[in-house]
């Protein structure tokens, strides 16, 4: 992810008082605390932008993955960087490559243009609960934290770009 220089993440819904109760359970754990931190400040710096655009349209999830040269692989299906507790079977994704990536960048951008800037609420709310967590002797700001700016590869799609 070092490559990575800018996440866009179009979202259907976002619910503020289940973003604000999960963030103080996390900022409670001292071993993954400073992860939220870190992405806090990232929307911060803009170098993740958060969108929603409850009428979007679009299914499944996917990520476009792109470069200095454009569009080059579309990540279709289910995107989880934790144990489901949905489903004991299996998750399944597909990756298609630059055409399809095009096509699908296309369609991000369409729904991207439309969609409700709410990175500012984001970060009013991940800020809040660290600074509530810091009352209590367990925060430490996010604004301290080192972010840097490298150039590389970048993620689209509804869920990543």
């Amino acid at each position: 992810m070092g490559s990575v220089h800018r996440v866009r993440l179009l979202l259907a819904e976002v619910n503020a008082a289940a973003l604000d109760a999960e963030a103080h359970a996390v900022l409670h754990q001292p071993r993954v605390a400073n992860n939220l931190r870190r992405l806090t400040a990232l929307v911060h710096l803009g170098r993740i932008e958060v969108r929603s655009a409850p009428l979007g349209g679009w299914a499944p999830d996917f990520s476009v993955f792109r470069n200095h040269d454009g569009s080059f692989a579309v990540l279709v299906g289910p995107h989880r960087f934790d144990v489901s507790a949905l489903h004991r079977g299996p998750e399944l994704a597909s990756l298609h490559g630059a055409a399809a990536a095009t096509r699908t960048a296309q369609r991000f951008g369409e729904i991207w243009k439309q969609a409700h800037d709410i990175s500012p609420a984001i970060v009013g709310i991940l800020a809040r609960a660290d600074r509530s967590a810091h009352s209590t002797g367990e925060g430490t700001g996010f604004a301290g934290l080192p972010c840097e700016n490298p150039t590389g590869t970048t993620i689209s799609g509804p869920n990543v770009r």
